[in-house]
């Protein structure tokens, strides 16, 4: 017997289909890329043949070969969040979220400061639920706890944006 599972809530961080091709190519250009130094990789053992010095080329033409599956795996992604925006856009509902924790992160280093937020979203069509995502402060700058946004909810998978 199956038993259905509850959505679970999703962030949709609108991309733009300029942004989702422009991303797209520049992954499959490194996917590729790197697909064909394994490929030369491979070749060059192959030619070679069994000395001590196949132990490099081996190396390198498997990681050359995961970094063109992860590149394959971000151009899914582009796809999938790309997606994700156009449905939340045609069949979304206007919801709030309440903003019930903002701890923002230290400044420093190289990655962009990132705030985490918990919130609890309620609108029509749907029972209100409480996520938590963590997302750059430029997205939401200034926000504190008990400030209202607007959200976006598509009812039947709770994918939402804010």
């Amino acid at each position: 017997m199956a038993t259905t599972r509850a959505p679970r809530p999703f962030l949709v961080q609108p991309r733009g289909a300029c942004f989702t091709v422009f991303a797209s190519l520049s992954s499959a250009v490194l996917a590729l890329g790197s697909g064909g130094a394994a490929v030369f990789c491979a070749v060059s053992v192959a030619t070679v043949g069994a000395t001590p010095a196949v132990a490099i080329p081996v190396v390198l033409a498997l990681v050359a070969a995961a970094f063109a599956l992860a590149m394959v795996e971000v151009v899914f992604s582009l796809w999938d969040n790309r997606r994700a925006t156009v449905e939340l856009a045609a069949v979304g509902v206007d919801a709030t979220a309440l903003v019930l924790s903002a701890v923002f992160s230290p400044l420093g280093g190289e990655e962009p400061p990132e705030v985490r937020l918990l919130v609890r979203i309620s609108g029509p069509g749907f029972e209100p639920f409480e996520t938590d995502n963590t997302v750059e402060v430029h997205l939401f700058p200034g926000v504190a706890e008990g400030a209202v946004l607007p959200a976006r909810v598509n009812p039947a998978n709770l994918d939402f944006s804010m």
